[in-house]
């Protein structure tokens, strides 16, 4: 396999992984492809009485500049909605965040009234970011120079499918508990809420074959497929919840800071069925591969399979104790180690935080087992674990430590408010162990180095700069702190 230079990585690409991220450049056809995105982004939003009709020229402006910046790595459609939504929260930072935070250091506004840019927001992202990205990732990929790896849709079909009828479950627990199947039914004009429930899986299912269209390529492992289903959970609450729900059901759409807060609940349920949509259509088409693909002796790796598990084990063990340690120094001031010592019966700091440190190190292994290859410097391992702590504070503390304790889940504003410090412990923990895990793990890719073949292989596994991962960090930690900030 030969290898190329590659500047932005500071080191080396296989040709495998630039195929599978494809190169093309941006020309005049490509631009006006995005300018018309972006055309027909405002026109859409002025059809569900969100715009207005002298934002058509800045909503071309928009997807031509944002084509420019984009249009080398969006080259298919998938890659593109995730640059499109995370070039859209930093254009909204760059503007409209930007502004306000002068402003409130100057005293001109207070902070408490950025929730009246909600709508903003929404409609970039939704108007502008998600039609152009998508518009030029499929432009795109017809130009793209080289073959890129072929999406199988019988792969997307049978994993997404499977998927999204687990994530829909899980979504579904918490429907039932606040009645929302009846609603839900009258999208079919009844309020049976067995009908209701049959329309919100069916709904789940399509969602998850969608992700596997898009996502294939670049849902390369258990941990990064987690993270784009993650963000496509989020996507499908703006485009879903917030839009086409209201919308179908003949209310009017609205996007005040107000009514994202009524829909709290609804957002940590797209988080969780995006998770679980994610790590569990990574299990099943790894599984297809091994079962009807990868059967070449040639391509084994330099170690076997259980010394592997076991590296990437202690690695994660190693890593959690930095993260366990903060974390823990979090929660020791905020008083929260008594409640966590409660799941064994003891109230008592102390059992709370070696209880704790039990959970760090869990949390740990499976982070070495996940996001093993997804790094390829240490900023990006920090902002993999920044991402790994914010999903363990949706699944762990709203969802399972409720749960374990008899509790309803914490899917509330007034419940969410109360974990938002345990938020901040869960990010200083994933960030402290997605960096400890990349400077383990790149003491063992050095040696790997010593032989040309394993020095292919590695690097054919690993993940490198280019690929739409800053985007989807971007997208998931700039709508999630913001919601959250805005509407707690």
């Amino acid at each position: 396999m030969r290898l190329t230079p590659a500047v932005d990585v500071g080191g080396w690409i296989t040709e495998a992984d630039r195929r599978r991220r494809g190169s093309v450049s941006v020309d005049g056809s490509t631009s006006m492809i995005g300018g018309s995105a972006g055309l027909l982004g405002v026109l859409w939003l002025i059809g569900i009485g969100q715009g207005r009709v002298y934002w058509l020229p800045l909503g071309v402006l928009y997807g031509i500049v944002v084509t420019v910046v984009i249009g080398s790595r969006a080259t298919d459609p998938g890659r593109g909605l995730i640059w499109g939504l995370g070039t859209g929260v930093l254009a909204w930072v760059l503007s409209v965040g930007t502004f306000l935070s002068l402003s409130s250091l100057l005293g001109f506004v207070e902070l408490t009234t950025v929730d009246t840019h909600v709508p903003t927001l929404i409609r970039i992202l939704l108007g502008l970011g998600a039609p152009v990205g998508l518009a030029v990732g499929l432009w795109q990929t017809r130009r793209t120079d080289g073959p890129l790896e072929p999406i199988d849709p019988v792969r997307a079909l049978f994993a997404g499918g499977i998927a999204g009828v687990v994530g829909g479950w899980g979504f579904s627990i918490w429907m039932a508990d606040v009645g929302m199947f009846p609603l839900v039914a009258e999208l079919v004009g009844t309020t049976s809420p067995g009908l209701g429930r049959l329309v919100h899986f069916l709904i789940a299912v399509f969602i998850g074959v969608t992700f596997g269209l898009l996502f294939q390529r670049d849902a390369r492992g258990h941990g990064s497929s987690m993270t784009w289903g993650l963000a496509y959970g989020l996507f499908w609450w703006l485009l879903g919840g917030l839009t086409l729900f209201p919308f179908f059901l003949g209310s009017t759409v609205t996007w005040t800071g107000a009514a994202v807060s009524g829909q709290l609940g609804s957002f940590v349920g797209h988080a969780v069925y995006g998770i679980l949509l994610g790590v569990l259509y990574s299990i099943v088409d790894r599984t297809w591969l091994t079962l009807f693909y990868e059967s070449d002796p040639l391509n084994r790796s330099v170690t076997a399979p259980g010394i592997t598990v076991l590296q990437r084990t202690g690695w994660g063990l190693l890593a959690s104790l930095v993260g366990g340690l903060i974390f823990g120094g979090i929660m020791w001031t905020t008083g929260d180690l008594v409640a966590v010592a409660e799941l064994v019966g003891q109230p008592s700091p102390t059992v709370g935080f070696l209880v704790h440190i039990a959970i760090s190190a869990i949390i740990g292994v499976t982070y070495g087992q996940l996001y093993c290859y997804e790094s390829w410097t240490v900023g990006s391992g920090v902002a993999w674990g920044f991402l790994y702590g914010l999903i363990w504070w949706f699944v762990g503390a709203l969802t399972l430590f409720p749960a374990l304790l008899g509790a309803p889940l914490a899917w509330s504003g007034t419940a969410m408010a109360a974990a938002f410090p345990s938020l901040i412990g869960h990010l200083a923990y994933g960030g402290a162990t997605g960096g400890v895990f990349y400077l383990l793990e790149r003491r063992q890719r050095k040696w790997g180095r010593l032989h040309p073949r394993f020095t292919d292989r590695e690097r054919d596994r690993r993940r490198t700069a280019g690929t739409p991962a800053p985007a989807a960090w971007l997208f998931i930690l700039g709508l999630g702190m913001f919601v959250l900030v805005v509407v707690l």
